[in-house]
């Protein structure tokens, strides 16, 4: 069954399956990483169909074997561009795995304005159908439990269920907003007179 929460649609974007990563094409990953007792998350989309390709999540590991593993998929999957929860763990983090050399975006989760805008652009993406990933149960299941809620104040807060996760969520989410972003060249003209 479909979520009666916040997404809507997940049933007909599990389709596919992993692949390796194909000359030519550019991918991403979202990275939630691991707090207390969550787990690191590493979602890496294909920019060009918006398919999940490759997906690992882990708990209980020490930060030098996670750093690690979050590069090798990025390396793996042609120099992946990483988006990462910049949140609590914050910039150390970041800088590391960009001394790695990997190419990262930090996203800032703290106000619940960017919580919104990041969730809501993954739930018009289910929705419409424009993403895609394999069977995986507990992204499904963190899909179809998660939630919202509205403050008495009117904020409209994105949570998973009490007692349990959302880092799945969150790492499809990261990997969504930058692979709907499009590409950025730089085009040089040579315009004679001038």
């Amino acid at each position: 069954k479909d979520s009666a929460g916040v997404f809507r649609g997940i049933t007909e974007c599990v389709r596919g399956s992993f692949q390796p990563p194909l000359a030519g094409h550019r991918y991403v990953a979202g990275v939630d990483l691991a707090r207390k007792r969550d787990y690191t998350v590493i979602t890496v989309m294909d920019k060009s169909n918006r398919h999940v390709v490759a997906f690992e999540r882990f708990g209980n590991l020490d930060w030098d074997t996670q750093y690690h593993r979050i590069i090798k998929a990025c390396k793996t999957y042609n120099n992946a561009t990483a988006i990462l929860d910049g949140t609590g763990l914050g910039d150390p983090v970041i800088t590391a795995i960009a001394g790695g050399g990997v190419r990262v975006i930090p996203y800032i989760l703290g106000g619940s304005k960017a919580k919104k805008e990041l969730i809501d652009k993954l739930r018009i993406n289910i929705e419409n159908g424009t993403i895609s990933f394999p069977h995986i149960p507990v992204l499904r299941a963190e899909l179809e439990a998660y939630e919202y809620s509205t403050t008495e104040s009117g904020v409209v807060k994105f949570s998973a269920p009490t007692g349990k996760h959302d880092d799945t969520v969150i790492s499809l989410a990261l990997a969504t907003w930058v692979a709907d972003t499009p590409e950025w060249k730089y085009k040089y003209e040579n315009k004679p007179g001038i």
